[in-house]
């Protein structure tokens, strides 16, 4: 099962002292998690501002980096491709606190989740 994660779930995650990555890998054994390189690009941005966000962002990018995360080399708009892999791929689950994005995503019938403060998927 692939499983796509969001720019907005990695920072909430990271902000509330969760990684995103270990409790996917825990609630979600065996799935195969991919981000876009649009994804990288939103969190070097942000990684750039000189706030606790900035720092979130910074160890987000870091966590990427030394964890088995497939980056899809997609430099395109970061909700326009989560929902057309989403589409093509019956399969995927998506992983997004942006609540427009998962009203989008449920209407397309693809399976979306949010990470809750606590860290459990729902």
């Amino acid at each position: 099962m692939k499983v796509i994660i969001d720019t907005s779930s990695i920072l909430f995650a990271f902000s509330n002292g969760h990684d995103i990555f270990e409790h996917v890998a825990k609630q979600m054994p065996g799935c195969d998690m991919l981000i876009s390189k649009g994804v990288i690009n939103e969190l070097k941005g942000i990684a750039q501002q000189p706030t606790a966000i900035g720092i979130t962002a910074k160890t987000a990018l870091v966590a990427i980096s030394i964890k088995d995360i497939n980056v899809a080399n997609a430099n395109i708009n970061v909700d326009s491709w989560i929902l057309s892999a989403a589409k093509r791929d019956k399969t995927a689950s998506v992983i997004t606190n942006d609540t427009a994005l998962i009203r989008k995503l449920r209407a397309s019938g693809v399976k979306a989740l949010k990470i809750a403060r606590n860290g459990i998927l729902k």
